[in-house]
């Protein structure tokens, strides 16, 4: 029987009928002038056809509207289409503008199925009424059956809220067509009885033969539509063959459920339209004695619920499934290795066993194919009770076959199927008639049918189940797999070890959790102030120093107290040290200041923040410290001055990211085991048994959703596949609200237990034996006259941030006033440069001063009061206090003059943030019972419990190689909820409390709740049990004093290279994230599989085609070479096998023309005819070889080759898609002189696709006219990839979006740059490399974006026809520049990135030599390049008569460069001219390499001694330093300057300064 197939958009597989294209008759009529397109000329359909091509890259829905009005137009006119040529030209049309079912409107989808209807018929009454040729027909009938796919595409792209009565039109429309398509297909093909047609959504088969050899018959639709169909036996059939002798069946498979709109039935997989027919009337098949078979499969990838067991001889396999429909068939699949047999049993509600059973059946059945050996097919039928739970027991059979089997693997799996077909009465799908037959597996479906229509089936895949009741058998088998109980034990082994230690830690918190009653406290003192000091986490936090606290209000100073505590250690790395002290009223607290003594092991003390509570006023002030108080670390201060935290402070995002930080350490349930807090309610005990609990049911979720059956790709060089992945993340989700209900249980049931907590005992301080001497009233005025000044000073340098005179001797009162004085005048001068407004703004800088105005004049009027009361008479220099006086006085009315009077200035301080009040807040704990803590304990044991129980039955169904698996995605998991998600949670805690909800509180709920119920208790108590005694001898409690000779010029240069040094580390950080996307881009691009592409092709086309020098040997090279590598053994691959031949070949040609007056190089355009001679008049055929073709409508690209750039127009011949085809196009050229001595370039393209690379070569061979008779061979082949992974079209994705991010960071900072430097910014060679960078990679990214639409064309074009010549060397020329503008890119950052790093000094003394050596560089460069003109102008003039290597000046330069490095033939040159020869290279060689070079490499090693000996200074070393001792503040590491004895004696003179100050004198 013969047979013809017809692949997607290949019109025949014989020989192509010749069809006239001359355009319509006049008498024909068939387009008028006056209808929607006008007469149809040649042109005109061009531009038809150019536009339902490109019309694509307009916009979507004006073009959509363009095709709804052309098909439209045409409805109107089809019925006078009576002709072939016409008929076929609307075939090609129509199929053009159905082309992209995104421009088709339902109503566009309605017209041209009724138009496809129309034209099939008229395609059988032309062939009917003119008894042409049936051969005509079928370039049409093939273009009709591309139409219909086309219009089943667009149904199935329809969205859901469509009219679902003109889907059903449209798919009547097109089904009806379909049947006059196949009788036109069978009709075209000379004897051939199948006819087959594929696409990448349908198939179809057509046949005719005699209705007796129906069952004899087998029909399969090729992929992706597969579909099989099988008759009965000739017996059941009898009626219809002898109605009926002869017949057509027509069968059309799709891809999907085209009534998917129109009924909810869940259709999935293949579907199948079968149609019996004789003599164009369809036969009715229904009722038949035997079923038709129709295996269907599913295109789906479905993955099944597979139950392994790792089972022995003796175990019996139980599991439970529920079946929910009653019409749905049941099938069960068991698989085992090695296949054993097995007794299965089947029960409703009951567990069966071989003596109670309700059905039953042995597997593998002996004697049937392999699908039907592991599966038992149960219909609706078998199961009496329909729906519910059934039990299944799987039990092996003794015999043979279990000989020398211990232990074996199973693999059961359950799922459920329906056979279906189209009602067109009801629309609807039903089952009558049909039902599953015992082939039917999990990716295809066997129905048994006695009637033919439209089939599909439904797929159901039943859960999986684990009997608990199979307990024992699954221990019992522990020894085999021991992994998963070997685990789980290791895990609770190491948990009680941990709940030893977390008890431990437990006990020595209780101890830290309590308030310090200050023994300094003053018994006249009556107002409470809470002070909380939090201790940072950095390395070397900790602090053995004593440390003195000072308060500064609006109404005078607190003064001097100690913190400590005589029982337990105060200040530890992340502690929280909470002290009651007592002062005077101070009015309201703007600053406090701290310092220690820098004693004991460890002085060096990183304060995070401290806190400052008004328990009178209820009032909450916040100090955001942040810095070492230190000798050796960060600006060596240990005295500072912290500043009042306003609201702005608060809300800032850096002390957002600080708090987010701090509360990671403090909530993150696995490391706060470490680190928890002694004031959180939240013990370690619990903490471990939270991680326990929720680890155990991370690893339960991850095996539920594990599956190693699924084939995942790798991610890169990982061992991590992407299920892996994605199942860790699912775990992790599900996981997350589990998270949060365990923790949150736990805080709220400590809240309650620790409400009635008391103070044991009153506090108990310690009292001085000595009481306070009686000083000198006026040396006592002078020492707090010095300590207010080291007060102003240190506020107005450190917190107001303003540039003082040095302060260098506080001995006499004299110098007190006048630095007092300096002091007062620098702050009034410098806040009336920069505040005009009386009132303060609503911003925290402005406040500051406004506090401090208040307690400047509050301490002036104090000294003030203080000197007027002395007795001055008893005074050795009492005019020293009287000048003095007059000097305060003189300051108070200056005060007030610029800032008003002390009453206006109180009423517009802040006020600080409220304290709620304990009593006013229900917290949910006061609402739960007492035995609630117990409850907790028991959920949280019986969570654990059970994931562990099921767990260990889990792993134990699996075998040890799969649970070993299993392990490494739940350690994926595990990470992900210990890195990935408490930070992220933390993160948007911080981020909502703080900028949403404007939460300014720092410390828990329950933590503030457990601190004021430790005030209440507080309150309760007398004063005079909270007060003690101070020593005020105890050195202690004096403050630093002041050496600061040149301070603050050395500040303010610290400063500058602080932003210096900040800058440049940002600069790097970018620029280094930059320079890495680049390369991973770049990267990501390229393959090392592209070399070895490149090197098969060249070795397969290029081998002897260098060697062509005439066209003879061009046609012998095809013939002998291109032909046999071209066209492989296997259909469609050339010679290697691996790689596909995309569509057709191509030789395309420029000719020069023959008219004598023109010159050689001007290129012939026309059209000719054949033999060149002049064209046929009616002869408009753009595919003609004859007729010149432009580029636009070859759709090419110009060509870079050896002699020129040449366009991509030019004329063309396809050699087709097998050989013989190929050497019947180039015995054709040959005769007819296709090729002559007019050809100016011959192009041989071809592409070529590997599909184990995923590379495309694009190849063009060249060959060249000179103009004297040789050509010159050249090659171009350029290789590239269109298509990638997913999984790195991800990972591409999340970099570009990356690159693209850090591009515009860049653009906005130079471009600050340039609003700052204006016209000197292009003056900087650092400026200009770095615009050079940002042009570039916007280049890069146009050209990228240009590369994606033309890589989308290019592959569009080939789907739309395979058979042709489709070019893409525009889009590989693209590429290749893309690659080149990358390559540049990383040159460029690279260059860049040395001048960031120039803080090494090895760079910098390499940048520095070069930058010194450049004059006498560029002198000898000159000298060079003069040489080497000379030399390159003299061998050119000499050899480049003869020698290839100096033909041109260029070729001669290079080949002295050659010469100058040893890569030079002096075999060609001395050959040539013996004398000559030698002379030019010996002079060549002596002036160069003897005399030039190394002249030039000694003054380059003399400037490089020089300045190794006498380094040129650089900034960068300063900082450098900075950066040192910034990463050393950071790590809490003591940092050596290692400095000379003249950098030695300059510390003497700072010895109090910051490391960044001796920087700069280094």
């Amino acid at each position: 029987m013969a047979r013809c197939s017809f692949p997607l958009l290949q019109l025949s597989c014989r020989k192509k009928p010749t069809v006239e294209k001359e355009g319509l008759q006049p008498h024909h009529s068939v387009w008028n002038s006056k209808t929607a397109l006008g007469e149809i000329s040649e042109g005109q359909n061009r531009k038809l056809s150019r536009f339902s091509k490109y019309r694509r890259d307009v916009d979507i829905p004006k073009n959509k509207k363009i095709t709804e009005d052309l098909i439209g137009r045409f409805k109107d006119i089809v019925e006078r289409i009576k002709d072939y040529p016409s008929i076929l030209r609307s075939s090609e049309i129509l199929m053009h503008l159905t082309n992209f079912s995104s421009l088709l409107s339902l109503g566009a989808q309605v017209n041209a199925s009724t138009i496809l209807l129309q034209l099939s018929k008229q395609l059988l009454e032309v062939e009917y009424q003119n008894n042409s040729p049936p051969e005509l027909g079928l370039p049409a009938a093939i273009n009709f059956f591309h139409m219909f796919d086309n219009l089943m595409k667009g149904v199935r792209d329809t969205s859901k809220n469509t009219d679902s009565r003109q889907l059903e039109l449209v798919l009547e429309a097109s089904l009806e067509a379909m049947m006059h398509i196949h009788t036109a297909l069978l009709q075209g093909t000379d004897g051939a009885q199948v006819v087959i047609v594929s696409s990448s959504t349908s198939s179809t088969i057509v046949s005719r033969q005699d209705t007796s050899a129906l069952h004899a018959t087998s029909y399969t639709t090729p992929a992706p539509a597969t579909v099989q169909i099988t008759f009965p036996s000739k017996s059941s059939l009898q009626s219809l063959i002898s109605r009926y002798p002869q017949s057509q069946v027509q069968v059309t498979a799709f891809t999907f459920n085209p009534f998917e709109y129109i009924s909810n039935q869940d259709v999935v997989g293949n579907t199948v339209n079968v149609i019996l027919l004789s003599h164009d009337e369809v036969v009715e098949v229904s009722n038949l004695t035997e079923d038709i078979e129709i295996i269907l499969s599913r295109q789906e990838i479905m993955e099944p619920y597979t139950t392994q067991h790792n089972m022995s001889v003796e175990q019996v396999l139980v599991i439970a499934v529920n079946v929910t429909s009653e019409e749905d068939t049941f099938i069960v699949q068991l698989e085992c290795d090695p296949p054993l047999p097995f007794r299965l049993y089947l029960g409703f509600q009951y567990q069966p066993n071989a003596t109670h059973f309700d059905l039953t059946v042995t597997l593998p059945r002996q004697g049937k194919q392999h699908a039907e050996e592991t599966t038992w097919v149960l219909s609706p039928d078998l199961l009496s009770n329909k729906t519910g739970l059934y039990h299944l027991t799987a039990a092996g059979l003794n015999g043979s076959a279990w000989r020398g089997q211990t232990h074996f693997m199973c693999s059961l799996t359950t799922f459920t199927t329906r056979c279906l077909f189209w009602n067109k009465s009801t629309k609807t799908w039903e089952g009558n008639g049909c039902h599953v037959g015992p082939r039917t597996t999990v990716t295809s479906t066997q129905c048994f049918c006695n009637h033919l229509t439209f089939f599909g089936s439904t797929f159901f895949i039943m859960p999986r189940t684990v009997d608990l009741r199979d307990t024992a058998r699954l221990f019992a088998n522990v020894s085999k797999n021991p992994v998963g109980v070997a685990f789980l034990g290791s895990i609770l082994g190491i948990y009680l070890l941990i709940i030893i230690w977390a008890r431990k830690k437990d006990k020595q918190d209780k101890t830290k959790a309590k308030v310090t009653v200050l023994a300094d406290n003053d018994a006249v003192a009556h107002f409470r102030h809470l002070v909380q000091v939090f201790t940072g986490n950095r390395r070397g936090a900790a602090t053995t120093s004593k440390v003195v606290i000072t308060l500064y209000g609006t109404e005078g100073q607190s003064e001097p107290h100690h913190l400590t505590n005589s029982t337990t250690a105060v200040f530890e790395r992340g502690g929280v040290d909470i002290f009651l002290l007592k002062t005077r009223f101070l009015g309201k607290i703007h600053c406090i200041r701290l310092w220690h003594d820098n004693s004991g092991s460890s002085p060096s003390w990183y304060v995070n923040h401290v806190v400052v509570t008004d328990l009178q006023a209820r009032r909450k002030k916040y100090f955001l410290c942040e810095c070492w108080l230190a000798i050796d670390l960060e600006d060596c201060h240990v005295d500072k001055i912290f500043p009042a935290a306003s609201e702005t402070d608060l809300m800032c995002l850096r002390h957002v990211l600080s708090r987010t930080v701090e509360r990671l350490l403090k909530d993150h349930l696995w490391f706060s085991v470490l680190n928890r807090c002694p004031w959180s309610p939240f013990t370690r005990v619990q903490r471990v048994s939270c991680c326990l609990t929720l680890l155990i049911c991370n690893m339960l979720i991850n095996i539920l959703f594990w599956d190693d059956s699924s084939n995942s790709h790798q991610l890169g060089p990982f061992l991590v596949t992407v299920t892996q992945l994605k199942i860790s993340i699912q775990a992790t989700l599900i996981l997350f609200p589990a998270n949060l209900l365990i923790v949150q249980m736990f805080h709220l049931i400590q809240v309650r237990l620790r409400e009635g907590w008391q103070l044991p005992n009153k506090p108990r301080v310690s009292q001085s034996i000595s009481v306070l001497s009686d000083v000198d009233a006026g040396a006592e005025l002078i020492e707090d006259m010095k300590e207010n000044v080291k007060f102003l000073y240190h506020y107005m340098t450190q917190v107001l941030e303003m540039s003082v005179e040095d302060v260098i001797h506080l001995a006499s009162l004299s110098e007190l006033m006048k630095t007092l004085t300096s002091l007062i005048h620098t702050y009034l001068r410098n806040r009336s440069r920069g505040e005009e407004s009386p009132y303060p703004p609503e911003n925290g800088v402005t406040a500051r001063h406004w506090n401090f105005l208040c307690f400047l004049h509050k301490m002036l009027e104090t000294l003030h009061s203080e000197m007027k009361e002395l007795d001055l008479s008893s005074m050795q220099q009492p005019y020293e206090f009287i000048h003095a006086t007059g000097q305060l006085q003189h300051l108070l009315v200056l005060l007030e003059s610029k800032s008003g009077p002390y009453e206006a200035l109180s009423t517009r301080v802040a006020p600080g943030f409220p304290v709620p009040n304990l009593r006013q807040k229900t917290s949910i704990s006061s609402y739960l019972p007492t035995w609630f803590p117990h409850v907790c304990w028991i959920f949280l044991f019986s969570i654990s419990a059970f994931s562990a129980f099921y767990l260990i039955l889990l792993s134990l169904n699996m075998s040890k190689e799969k649970t070993t698996s299993w392990l490494l995605s739940m350690l994926l998991s595990l990470l992900e909820s210990v890195f990935l998600v408490p930070p992220v949670k933390v993160f948007l805690q911080t981020l909502i409390f703080s900028r949403v909800l404007k939460s300014k509180d720092m410390m828990e709920a329950c933590e503030e709740r457990q601190l004021q119920r430790i005030v209440t208790h507080l309150g309760t108590h007398p004063d005079w049990e909270l007060s003690g005694w101070r020593d005020q001898k105890n050195p202690i409690y004096k403050s630093p004093d002041l050496d600061n000779t040149g301070r603050c010029t050395i500040l303010k240069k610290k400063t500058v290279k602080e932003k210096q040094l900040y800058q440049l580390i940002t600069d790097i950080i970018v620029h280094v994230l930059f320079l890495s996307m680049i390369i991973i881009m770049s990267y990501a691009e390229k393959s090392p599989n592209e070399f070895y592409l490149n090197q098969s092709i060249q070795r397969n086309f290029k081998t002897s085609f260098e060697q062509i020098k005439t066209l003879d040997q061009f046609f012998t090279w095809t013939q002998a070479t291109l032909l046999p590598n071209l066209y492989g053994m296997y259909q469609g691959y050339i010679t290697d096998g691996n790689s596909f031949l995309m569509g057709s070949a191509r030789i395309r040609q420029l000719r020069v023309k023959r008219n004598p007056d023109s010159s050689y190089g001007s290129e012939d355009t026309e059209d000719h005819g054949p033999y060149w001679t002049s064209p046929t008049p009616n002869s408009t055929d753009e595919e003609n070889i004859w007729h010149y073709q432009t580029q636009e409508i070859l759709e090419g690209y110009p060509i870079w080759a050896k002699f020129a750039i040449y366009s991509g127009a030019g004329y063309t011949v396809d050699l087709g898609t097998n050989r013989s085809t190929a050497t019947r196009v180039l015995e054709d050229l040959r005769d007819t002189n296709w090729l002559d001595g007019a050809s100016k370039a011959i192009f041989v393209e071809f592409n070529v696709y590997n599909g184990n690379t995923d590379l495309f070569c694009i190849t063009a061979l060249i060959l060249e006219n000179n103009g004297i008779g040789s050509l010159l061979a050249s090659s171009d082949l350029q290789i590239m990839r269109l298509y990638k992974k997913s999984a790195e079209n991800v990972l591409l994705f999340c970099v570009q979006g990356s690159f693209l991010l850090l591009l515009l960071f860049s653009v906005v900072q130079q471009g600050l740059r340039l609003k700052v430097q204006k016209i000197h910014y292009f003056s900087k060679t650092k400026n200009l490399v770095d615009l050079s960078i940002i042009l570039i990679s916007f280049c890069s990214v146009a050209i990228y974006v240009k590369r994606i639409v033309l890589q989308t064309k290019d592959v569009q074009r080939y789907h739309q026809n395979r058979s042709r010549f489709v070019s893409f060397y525009e889009t590989a020329t693209i590429e290749r520049a893309y690659i080149y503008l990358m390559a540049f890119l990383v040159s460029l950052a690279t260059i860049k990135l040395w001048s960031l790093l120039q803080l090494n000094p090895k760079l910098h003394l390499i940048t520095m030599t070069l930058r010194r050596i450049w004059q006498e560089l560029s002198g000898f460069l000159f000298i060079i390049l003069l040489l080497l003109v000379a030399y390159s102008i003299a061998c050119n003039l000499v050899f480049g008569w003869s020698v290839s290597h100096y033909k041109t000046f260029i070729n001669s330069a290079v080949t002295i460069v050659s010469l100058l490095i040893g890569i030079f033939n002096y075999d060609e040159v001395l050959n040539l001219d013996p004398f000559l020869g030698s002379l030019l290279i010996t002079t060549c060689v002596i002036f160069f390499l003897f005399v030039v070079v190394n002249l030039f490499l000694s003054a380059m090693l003399m400037v490089f001694y020089k300045e190794r000996n006498s380094p040129t200074a650089s900034e960068e070393q300063e900082i450098v330093a900075l950066m040192l001792q910034k990463l050393s503040s950071w790590f809490g590491i003591k940092w050596s300057l290692g400095l000379t004895e003249r950098q030695t004696k300059a510390q003497e003179q700072v010895s109090d300064c910051d490391d960044g100050t001796l920087s700069l004198h280094i």
